[in-house]
C-alpha cells in the first residue's frame, strides 16, 4: 500500500465518520424541535451534541487535513485552473467545503448553541417547553445552515466520486 493510498483511506474513512456525525446530529436536533416533552428535547439534544463535539467538529478538520495531504501527496491540481490544471472538481470541492466552515462564525452558530443550552437548562428548571426553547430549536439560521450544509455534503461526495471536471 502506497503512502498516497494509505492516505486517501484515511481521509475517506474521515469522510464517513463526519458525515455521520452531521446526518445523526441534524436528525435528533430536528427531532428534538418536534418532540412534545422536555424530557424528550432534553435527551435528543444531548445525542445532537454527541455527534456533534465527537464526529462533526473535530473529525471535520481531519477530513480537511487529510484531503489536503491525499491530494499532495498523490500530486494533484488541488487549485485547479489557478494552477493551470484541466480539472477542477477537487478546487471546487475545496471552496465547498471552506465555505461551510467559514458560515459557522459568519452566522455565529456558536453563540446560538450557547443561547440554545440556555434555554434548555431553563426549560428543565420550569419542567415544560418553553417559548425559548422553542424558538431556539427553530432558529431559520440553524436549520437552514444544516440543510445547505448536508447539500454541500452530497455535491462534494458527487464531486469526489464522479470527477466530472
Amino acid at each position: 500500500m502506497t503512502l498516497g493510498l494509505l492516505m486517501r483511506l484515511l481521509h475517506i474513512l474521515a469522510a464517513f465518520w463526519m458525515i455521520s456525525g452531521v446526518v445523526g446530529r441534524d436528525l435528533t436536533f430536528w427531532r428534538a424541535a418536534r418532540a412534545a416533552d422536555v424530557r424528550a428535547v432534553h435527551a435528543l439534544l444531548h445525542a445532537s451534541d454527541f455527534f456533534e463535539r465527537w464526529a462533526v467538529i473535530p473529525v471535520s478538520m481531519a477530513v480537511l487535513v487529510l484531503g489536503v495531504a491525499t491530494a499532495w501527496i498523490q500530486r494533484w491540481p488541488m487549485f485547479g485552473v489557478l494552477q493551470g490544471a484541466n480539472t477542477n472538481w477537487l478546487f471546487v470541492s475545496l471552496v465547498l467545503f471552506l465555505g461551510v466552515t467559514a458560515a459557522i462564525p459568519a452566522l455565529r452558530l456558536i453563540p446560538r448553541r450557547q443561547r440554545r443550552a440556555q434555554a434548555l437548562e431553563a426549560a428543565i428548571a420550569q419542567g415544560r417547553i418553553t417559548a425559548e426553547l422553542t424558538a431556539a430549536l427553530n432558529d431559520r439560521v440553524v436549520t437552514v445552515f444544516r440543510a445547505v450544509e448536508l447539500g454541500v455534503l452530497v455535491i462534494i461526495i458527487g464531486l469526489m466520486a464522479a470527477k466530472p471536471f
